[in-house]
């Protein structure tokens, strides 16, 4: 998996994720991401103390999908990349029963994100981008290893 650049640091412990919800929530909301009901905090980014980025992800019977967001100031240095590892960590469970994997970009940047993983827009929905594996892509998305929510519980 990318690592963090120096300075910054992975919340990963759910009980820290769990203290650290509204804040990860603030970083959402200043960067106009939408955190669709029912997605599960599974990863954070602290630099000098403060959250400065999240990632939620979500399954339901046929489909994985997740949400990156990084303060503006932030941005462009590989930590929506590192958050959006630990997404496709855990989408590799359910790729391997099936499921497909849907991303919804609302901003140029999340799109560029987004392509750099290996998606491609497929549709148009509430003032984004429906983003999904290419046919031809899809055996050649990342899929680094972090440890899975089960596995961080041990």
């Amino acid at each position: 998996m990318k690592s963090l650049p120096e300075g910054f640091e992975a919340v990963m412990d759910p009980d820290e994720l769990a203290d650290i919800w509204d804040q990860t929530v603030s970083v959402a909301n200043r960067t106009k991401v939408r955190i669709a009901n029912g997605r599960e905090l599974r990863g954070a980014v602290r630099h000098q103390g403060s959250i400065v980025g999240g990632v939620w992800t979500e399954a339901d019977a046929d489909t994985f999908s997740f949400d990156v967001a990084v303060l503006p100031a932030f941005q462009r240095r590989g930590l929506g990349t590192y958050l959006s590892g630990i997404a496709l960590a855990e989408y590799a469970d359910y790729r391997e029963i099936g499921h497909k994997l849907e991303l919804f970009a609302i901003s140029p940047e999340g799109e560029a994100l987004a392509r750099s993983l290996g998606l491609v827009p497929t549709g148009k929905a509430l003032g984004g981008v429906i983003m999904e594996p290419a046919p031809q892509h899809l055996r050649l998305l990342p899929v680094p290893r972090a440890p899975s929510p089960a596995q961080a519980l041990q």
